[in-house]
């Protein structure tokens, strides 16, 4: 298995990339647009939200990459954007006064925004935000990018792993935000990648597409998906592996290390989706079918009466059972295993049998409700196939 290695630094961890981050005015306080620059034009991917109102970036960025490559990235916090007439002219005016800044192409900039919906962009701050972040990016802006797209985060999300395609050293970096959709208008889902990797375009779009059904689709929080949600990735070349063009060892190395980067920030993203909190894993095995596991995994972690109660520190599996039952997923109601298992000790905790009450100890399980991640495993007892979703748990504040 490829040796994969956390390391430091966000999108400008990468060769040939480099970053900013400015405050032009459009959120009262705080840095709020952020400019990533290629050395090179790069292969370019991009995965865009699953809901049919889709903001003005969305559109404008989907068409500039249909040529295949990329050299920037745009976007602002504060507002996105989204259901507001000229929102497409903006949005091409950010790309155009990227472009003239960095003297590239127009349809090489990727366009992005967040925030409130329904709202103009103030395109006299946008534009000084733009030359600002131009005359500013460097090999250590990594950090200021990540703080200026967030709106209702508590923290920045910026990861950077190295590993090998051959014996080259590799890297993938990336920053995200996100909060979770409890608050729809400032609740967008952005997610920028940036790798050194010699790739094949063509594998580059399947990697991704692939890294995101592994990650970022698999939370469920409870609320709609946003109309700007996002992830996109540049990957410049610059490594110097030989280049990657079919499904071999090469491409299984970087595939490797882009699923585990994402899954990593998208555990980020719903941990922080309230505040203080924790992250609820619910792990779905033995369904009769891979969508039946995810369809079951899902309604268990976006669930209000499952997430009350665990949080409140009660181990409802009658609730856990009940949310599978009316999730559409095509299980055996009669057959369900429920437990909680700890991530601190491995230990599990069992709490009914063929959706049967069994005896436990309240405090084993108050205990294992009370770690910084809560596990729950399901065992359908029904067929082959396994699945996970992820959620978010309050704070614990009992005495």
């Amino acid at each position: 298995m490829n040796r994969i290695e956390f390391v430091a630094g966000g999108v400008t961890c990468p060769k040939g990339f480099e970053a900013a981050g400015v405050s032009c005015g459009i959120k009262s306080q705080g840095k709020d647009l952020m400019l990533i620059v290629a050395e090179k034009p790069c292969a370019v991917a991009a995965v865009y939200t699953k809901s049919a109102v889709k903001g003005a970036p969305l559109t404008v960025t989907a068409q500039n990459i249909l040529h295949g490559r990329a050299q920037a990235v745009v976007c602002n916090s504060g507002i996105a954007n989204c259901c507001v007439e000229g929102g497409v002219a903006a949005a091409k005016k950010m790309c155009s006064l990227t472009a003239k800044a960095l003297h590239i192409p127009s349809e090489d900039v990727i366009v992005a925004s967040t925030g409130e919906i329904g709202v103009p962009l103030p395109m006299k701050q946008i534009e000084a935000g733009i030359g600002e972040a131009a005359d500013t990016f460097s090999k250590e802006g990594g950090h200021d990018a990540a703080l200026a797209i967030l709106t209702d985060d508590s923290t920045p999300k910026e990861l950077a792993v190295e590993f090998l395609v051959g014996d080259v050293p590799c890297h993938i970096g990336g920053m995200a935000k996100g909060a979770g959709m409890l608050r729809p208008n400032m609740a967008t889902m952005l997610c920028f990648l940036t790798s050194d990797v010699n790739i094949h375009p063509e594998l580059l779009d399947r990697a991704l597409k692939e890294a995101v059904d592994q990650s970022f689709h698999r939370m469920a929080l409870g609320g709609s998906p946003s109309p700007n949600d996002m992830v996109t990735i540049l990957s410049s070349g610059l490594a110097g592996n030989a280049k990657i063009t079919d499904l071999g060892d090469g491409y299984q190395s970087f595939c490797q290390a882009l699923k585990m980067l994402c899954l990593e920030l998208m555990k980020w993203i719903a941990k922080d989706s309230r505040p203080g909190g924790r992250l609820l894993t619910c792990q779905i095995h033995a369904a009769r079918t891979e969508r039946d596991a995810l369809i079951a995994a899902k309604a268990v972690t976006s669930c209000p009466q499952v997430i009350e109660a665990l949080s409140d520190g009660s181990p409802c599996w009658a609730d856990i059972v009940c949310a599978i039952g009316g999730s559409g997923a095509n299980v055996d109601g009669g057959a369900m295993d429920v437990s909680l298992l700890s991530p601190a000790s491995g230990e599990m905790v069992h709490l009914c049998g063929s959706c049967t009450a069994l005896f436990f100890d309240p405090q084993k399980a108050r205990n294992v409700l009370d770690e910084s991640e809560v596990i729950l495993h399901v065992d359908c007892n029904d067929g082959f196939f396994d699945s996970v979703s992820y959620g978010c748990l309050g704070p614990v504040s009992r005495s």
